[in-house]
Order: structure tokens, then C-alpha cells, then sequence
């Protein structure tokens, strides 16, 4: 689970899901389901065998026990009916933070490990060597990693879209593109602590799956079906970033079909309210309105 955690932690969000032939498309469930299952098996075994209890039983149901709140909780079959009933997990934003029981239980094991390790050991020598050598690779393990600074704009410099929209109030909800299921998202976030209007952009350990369904039907904008969607959740203006749009294959050809076929003609589904630099606002139309000059 140590291994793994850290092979996670090193690799690029993108590229996790490749680890070890897939597996890492789990995240960090793999090693708490690979753990329970094992410990579980190993634990029906010994029962079984009506073995006596012996040190470490106790740790070993803790084990057990995160491993198996880690696995279930992260499905809504097992979260969303416990979370009804059981005090204070509704709050709790990622159940695997149960994790800290398996955590808190490899610990003691690894302790006793250690200490049989260290009673093999006749010479004198080589217990201090070998203890030294734990210490050096626990110090190694614990070691502050770089962290990368980035510098946040103040207020003042946000973009020029995001004043104009602070004082808009007919702005009932924002979807700004291209939106991403990533990180990224957190930009549109930050902005909109100036304007603070709703905002269909996000990125959490929880993901809603309007979220989820706004990605996939309208990555760089939307098209007819999109606009009735985005109408259906309440959201009256889109924040097209173009030069993001124009840097991603299709975006060109898509935004090309949306300004000429959605923005534009006889019967156009919304409507240019603001213009600045790449940046381009859009009002969603009521299906069957025809645009004004409002907001300009």
C-alpha cells in the first residue's frame, strides 16, 4: 500500500490510469481492495483453524475494517444508505479518508517486523547497521517534496470578462469552455470569487454527474441539444475562452460551426453580449425568442 501510494503520488494525473496494466484506474482503492480481500481470506483461514488469538489480532481488524469502509464507501450503493443513518458521514467529502485505519495498522505491524527483524540480529554490529539503515530510508521516505509555486493574479488583474460579469445581474449561471474533468478547473473557480455568480465549472473529489454529462455532450461548446441541456439546469450565459478552444483538436471546426450556425443567421440560439480580447460571452435564448441588444 506504502509502494503504491507513492508510485500514485509520483505519476502524472494523466498517465495514472496506465499504471500496472490498468490497474490504476482504481486509484488508491486497488491496494485497500487487494488488502482486505487478502487479510479477509487469511483471516477466515486462521478462524477456521481455531488458532489462538496473538498479538497484532486487534491491528489486523483494523485492516480489515479500513480496508473494507475504503472499498465500500466509494460506492454509492453502500454510502448513500449509511449516510442516512449514520452521524456525520454525510460530511465526510472522501471516504477513503477511512484509510487512516489501515494507515494507523500497517504502522504496528511494521513495528513488529522490525522489532523481529532486530532479534535475528546477534551481532551488535549489525543491529545498530540495520537500524540506522531504517532510519535512513524512514528519514528519505518522510523528506519534504518540492512543491511548484504558482503566482494567483489579485483581484485587479483578473481578466476584464470577469469585472464585466460582476456587475451583471442577469447572469443566472456561467459555463465557461472548453471545461475539463481535471484540475484545470480550478481556474474558473478562483475567477469566480470576483463576479460569484453559479458556476457549472468545478473539480472536487466528488464529481456531480451533471458535471460529468456537461464534459461529455459539450467539451469545447455546445451544440443545439447542448443549448437545450444547459437551458434545462438554469444556465443563461456561456464564457467561451476561443484561443483555448482554437489550440484543441476539433475546437476549430466546432467553434466555427457554432458561431456560424448558433450565434448567427435567421434563427440563432444565442446571443454576442460581450467581446474582449479571445474571450466571448454568450446569453443562452429562450428557444423561441430572437435576440436583443440587451447586455451589449
Amino acid at each position: 500500500a506504502w509502494l503504491w501510494g507513492d508510485l500514485l503520488t509520483l505519476t502524472a494525473p494523466a498517465r495514472r490510469a496506465l499504471l500496472l496494466g490498468g490497474l490504476g484506474r482504481f486509484g488508491w482503492t486497488a491496494p485497500a481492495l487487494v488488502l482486505t480481500a487478502a487479510l479477509a481470506a487469511w483471516w477466515a483461514l486462521r478462524h477456521r483453524a481455531a488458532a489462538p488469538a496473538r498479538e497484532g489480532d486487534v491491528w489486523l481488524r483494523g485492516v480489515g475494517l479500513g480496508g473494507l469502509l475504503c472499498f465500500a464507501l466509494a460506492h454509492p450503493i453502500a454510502y448513500v444508505p449509511l449516510m442516512q443513518v449514520v452521524p456525520g458521514l454525510d460530511g465526510m467529502r472522501v471516504p477513503s479518508r477511512f484509510a487512516a485505519l489501515v494507515t494507523l495498522a500497517l504502522a504496528v505491524f511494521a513495528a513488529l517486523g522490525i522489532d523481529r527483524l532486530l532479534e535475528r540480529l546477534r551481532s551488535r554490529t549489525l543491529h545498530t547497521a540495520a537500524a540506522a539503515a531504517l532510519a535512513l530510508l524512514l528519514a528519505w521516505e518522510l523528506a519534504p517534496k518540492p512543491v511548484r509555486w504558482v503566482p494567483l493574479p489579485r483581484r485587479e488583474q483578473f481578466p476584464a470578462v470577469y469585472h464585466w460579469l460582476k456587475d451583471r445581474d442577469d447572469v443566472q449561471a456561467l459555463l465557461e469552455l472548453p471545461i475539463r474533468r481535471n484540475v484545470r478547473e480550478t481556474t474558473a473557480m478562483y475567477f469566480s470569487t470576483l463576479h460569484w455568480k453559479p458556476l457549472a465549472n468545478g473539480f472536487s473529489g466528488y464529481e456531480p454527474p451533471t458535471h460529468e454529462e456537461i464534459v461529455h455532450r459539450m467539451r469545447w461548446v455546445p451544440d443545439r441539444d447542448g443549448l437545450a441541456f444547459l437551458r434545462s439546469l438554469g444556465i443563461s450565459h456561456l464564457l467561451l475562452h476561443r484561443a483555448e478552444i482554437l489550440d484543441d483538436e476539433p475546437g476549430p471546426r466546432l467553434l466555427a460551426r457554432f458561431e456560424q450556425d448558433l450565434a448567427a443567421g435567421p434563427a440563432p440560439e444565442v446571443e454576442l453580449v460581450w467581446s474582449g480580447g479571445e474571450d466571448r460571452v454568450y446569453r443562452i435564448l429562450p428557444s423561441s425568442s430572437t435576440p436583443n441588444q440587451a447586455g451589449r
